[in-house]
């Protein structure tokens, strides 16, 4: 518009009109009685309509039928008090083509006076696809609020910078708490949680943020009718670029069924295990057994080496025979001997706190031949004190560093790095090196007895040390499993649990 008084210049004149007729949203301009007097090009394909066409009629040729009646009174009303409507996605209003299909567009109004005539201007916009993706987004959304209350999952935010913690009625449904009666906050979210496990549920929550990981966890809530439930809670955190917390984002899922199953799996698990202790016991005295024909054959061959000495021997293919026989029985001494270790492990074991810094330190001065030779570096941080069984856990040390000094690229000195993270409830280890790498297609073949990727003559072993650090970590409660990529080096990963090892 332009000030009273005052003509538009020619060249304001050639910009108003060349921001009407090339917008890209549709514009119409219509006179107090409704008849369309201008249109912009944008019109011509938003609706098909020529100018032709359309100027001179009414604007309800563009309203489908069904809404003419509604429209009409809308547009009698903003005839009594105009005034500027601005444009919004959300409006939802339809609008229909020369060809008769119809569209959700989205229209602003306002009017202007010319002469003493009023004008009202409009400009129209087609928001099908947004609304039609809305709407679809609306149905997803429906759709996974029935899918997580038939699963019993809530979900909850923590606003950190106001400190306001906000739950979805499944949540207060979990908890069993009144939504109109129950003061929300974290601090009241923590009563609610079992007594034993307020300090593991803090604490998880507490190293999440600090170490800026999600955390995943199962807690108990007793609820007002003694009733123990059990409920998993996932958590992530959004923080800002300084590293600052904005908002943690939650979901809680009851599964008091799952560890009502697992208690009756443990049991069944035990007296497996009273079984299994059998079948160990019969393993390692069936080896202790074995050994007794190996060292006879041992010492038979020994025998003849030290005749040979003393005689000639006309067969020169004898002594390669001799040498054969004790190859292959030292190799198989070392197989029995490995599967008596194996079948031993967990017996009479022994938890204690131990410095686990000590145990890295001892575990490689033993190793010190080996990285000697191999040029090679451990490096570690501090690390914590755990509680465990010693010997296992320095069997364990030394099988898995004692691979990354085997498993060696030929052209690069071995680096391998020990780190650690506390989970709350459990300990998580780590021990990568920079070496051959393993093909990821072995990861459930890896960790099981006499299995091997390479041959004895590329690789002198057993096949028997990732079995045992196996049955290590889960006489400790724990979890062991790699990733790596063939050339790139391997990360080994293990859990021990903080409740697992108590007398």
């Amino acid at each position: 518009m332009t000030p009273k008084n005052l003509n538009p210049s020619p060249i304001l004149q050639k910009i108003c009109e060349k921001s009407f007729y090339e917008n890209p949203d549709g514009i119409i301009v219509t006179d107090s009685l409704g008849i369309i007097r201008y249109q912009n090009d944008a019109i011509r394909t938003l609706f098909g309509y020529e100018p032709k066409d359309l100027i001179g009629n009414k604007i309800e040729i563009l309203v489908p039928t069904a809404l003419r009646e509604r429209h009409q009174q809308y547009v009698s009303g903003y005839r009594k008090a105009p005034h500027a409507r601005k444009m919004s996605n959300n409006m939802a209003l339809k609008a229909v083509r020369k060809d008769g299909t119809d569209f959700f567009a989205s229209i602003s109004l306002q009017s202007f006076k010319e002469e003493g005539q009023t004008y009202f201007v409009a400009i129209i916009r087609d928001t099908s696809e947004y609304i039609n993706k809305n709407q679809q987004l609306e149905k997803v959304l429906e759709q996974l609020t029935r899918i997580m209350k038939v699963s019993r999952i809530g979900t909850w935010e923590l606003d950190h910078l106001s400190n306001k913690l906000k739950w979805t009625d499944e949540v207060y449904k979990l908890f069993d708490v009144d939504k109109e009666n129950f003061s929300m906050s974290p601090e009241s979210f923590l009563d609610l949680v079992y007594e034993q496990d307020k300090e593991m549920v803090n604490q998880t929550f507490l190293n999440s943020l600090k170490n800026r990981i999600p955390y995943n966890i199962v807690h108990r809530v007793l609820l007002a009718d003694g009733e123990v439930r059990f409920l998993r809670e996932r958590c992530e955190t959004v923080f800002s670029e300084d590293g600052s917390p904005l908002r943690s984002l939650g979901s809680v899922q009851d599964v008091t069924e799952v560890q009502k199953q697992k208690i009756l799996l443990k049991t069944s698990l035990k007296n497996l295990q009273a079984k299994n202790d059998e079948l160990e016991d019969y393993t390692y005295i069936a080896a202790h057994d074995l050994q007794e024909p190996l060292n006879t054959i041992l010492g038979v061959s020994n025998l003849l080496k030290e005749e040979m000495k003393l005689e000639k021997i006309e067969n020169a293919d004898i002594p390669s025979y001799l040498h054969f026989i004790e190859e292959s029985s030292l190799r198989l001494k070392g197989l029995i001997n490995g599967i008596m270790e194996t079948a031993r492990l967990g017996k009479n074991i022994y938890f204690q706190d131990m410095n686990l810094n000590l145990i890295v330190e001892e575990t490689l001065q033993g190793l010190g031949d080996q990285i000697t030779r191999s040029n090679g570096r451990v490096v570690f941080r501090e690390l914590p004190m755990i509680r465990g069984s010693k010997i296992e856990i320095k069997m364990l040390l030394q099988n898995l560093i004692s691979n990354a000094l085997k498993f060696r690229k030929s052209e690069i000195d071995p680096v391998i790095k020990i780190g650690f993270n506390d989970q709350g409830h459990e300990w998580l280890f780590w021990i990568e090196d920079n070496g051959i790498g393993i093909n990821p297609v072995y990861k459930d073949k890896l960790f099981k007895m006499f299995r091997r990727l390479h041959s004895e003559d590329e690789y002198e072993g057993t096949g028997l040390g990732l079995a045992k650090c196996k049955k290590i970590i889960e006489l400790h409660n724990g979890e062991i499993w790699f990733e790596s990529k063939t050339g790139e080096g391997t990360i080994f990963y293990f859990t021990i649990s903080k409740s697992c090892c108590n007398d």
